[in-house]
């Protein structure tokens, strides 16, 4: 059908060719009537658009079809494929105004009707030979395929190198090649390949640990992430650690790993005097419960717990002591000497060459007198049988 057939021309071999205007498109049938071909009339820069539309056939099977629109002359071949074009707006030479119909004449040779410059233009027209250039590509916005002169370089590239190209939700697409310069010497097919890549999030609060391996990666490959440092600490106070530090996996989806840190407090335990603790050092999670036990000797009895935090220095005398540890904390164990308790050893170097054959145990701050009559005040307490140990004496003369 033919809403608008506003011209025809009949070729060497009799079949028709009918300028279809309003479809945009030429048609070809054979003299008896026979449809053969038809193919759009668009340019390299598809511009279809005619008011009016005249069309010839030249003795090699070419079609030209004059463009009432854009003042040009495109030429086709007899298969539709997009050779050339000449003209533009004007009244200058190689210029028209509503071309409207034309004729040739000889080889390579043409009249025009040139009709709002109410006249006839004879003119001469070359006939490249072009080539196709394809580009296949299944994202991206690829420009420069087409036809190409043949012999000629021609420049392509994609003008969105991927979709999400900022990577959202994690997915992002690359391409080997975004464009080039090939030469046509004959028809060319690029592809452009494209890989999808996924994102691995690692999530550490405060970068803790330095993790390594966040990135994009090939989707299907194998990924390792590690946490180099696992524990970080402040000696004797405060640390963080985390039993999640590396791992090996084929990604094939985006991924996020949270990398958790426990808080950790230390919990420093001594002793004052003859006894002793079930835990004596040890970190602990925070808000961890502690419990302490003072077990006192024969010879010395539990008196109180001096604790030291951040914040206070305070005193108890529970035993055994729990608590939620929340701070680093110096528990101090407090053991003094039973009254009337008495023991007789061997003889025992003191400080300053004193030596003491025999005696009793005392409470603290008792005087003492030496066999060379110097005097100190301190602590004496017995370890087993067969010893005893002076410790923290005040003062000596």
């Amino acid at each position: 059908l033919f809403p608008d057939g506003i011209d025809i021309d009949i070729d060497n071999f009799g079949n028709i060719v009918v300028a279809d205007r309003l479809n945009y498109r030429i048609q070809i049938f054979s003299s008896s009537g026979l449809f053969l071909n038809k193919f759009r009339i668009e340019d390299d820069d598809s511009n279809f658009q005619f008011i009016r539309i005249g069309v010839t056939v030249d003795t090699a099977g070419n079609i030209f079809v004059a463009n009432s629109n854009t003042g040009q002359i495109m030429i086709f071949n007899s298969s539709g494929i997009f050779l050339n074009k000449f003209g533009t707006f004007g009244d200058g030479n190689g210029e028209f105004l509503c071309p409207t119909d034309l004729a040739p004449i000889g080889s390579n040779r043409m009249i025009v009707t040139d009709t709002k410059n109410s006249r006839a233009v004879v003119l001469t027209y070359l006939i490249s030979e072009r080539v196709k250039l394809s580009i296949n590509s299944d994202f991206g916005n690829p420009v420069g395929a087409g036809l190409h002169i043949k012999d000629t370089v021609a420049n392509w590239f994609v003008t969105t190198p991927c979709p999400n190209s900022e990577g959202e939700n994690g997915i992002r697409y690359i391409a080997d090649s975004v464009g080039g310069n090939v030469k046509m010497d004959a028809d060319k097919l690029i592809n452009v390949d494209w890989t999808k890549q996924l994102f691995l999030n690692l999530v550490s609060e405060k970068n803790r640990g330095n993790p390594i391996g966040e990135g994009w990666y090939d989707s299907g490959t194998e990924v390792t992430w590690t946490v180099t440092s696992p524990v970080i600490e402040a000696p004797k106070t405060k640390r963080y650690v985390t039993d999640l530090t590396a791992g090996t996996f084929v990604i094939n989806d985006p991924i996020t790993i949270n990398v958790n840190w426990t808080t950790q407090w230390y919990l420093d335990v001594e002793k004052d005097g003859g006894g002793t603790i079930n835990i004596m050092r040890k970190w602990y999670d925070n808000l961890e419960p502690v419990q302490l036990t003072a077990s006192e000797l024969s010879t010395h009895e539990f008196k109180k717990w001096v604790i030291t935090d951040d914040t206070s220095a305070t005193e108890s005398t529970s035993n055994p002591i729990e608590f939620l540890i929340k701070s680093p904390r110096n528990m101090l164990a407090v053991f003094a000497i039973k009254d009337g308790q008495t023991l007789t050893t061997a003889p025992v170097s003191l400080q300053s060459g004193w030596n003491l054959k025999s005696f009793n145990l005392y409470p603290e701050s008792t005087q003492f007198t030496t066999a060379l009559n110097n005097t100190f005040t301190g602590k004496i307490w017995a370890y087993g049988q067969d010893g005893f140990t002076m410790e923290n004496y005040l003062s000596s003369a």
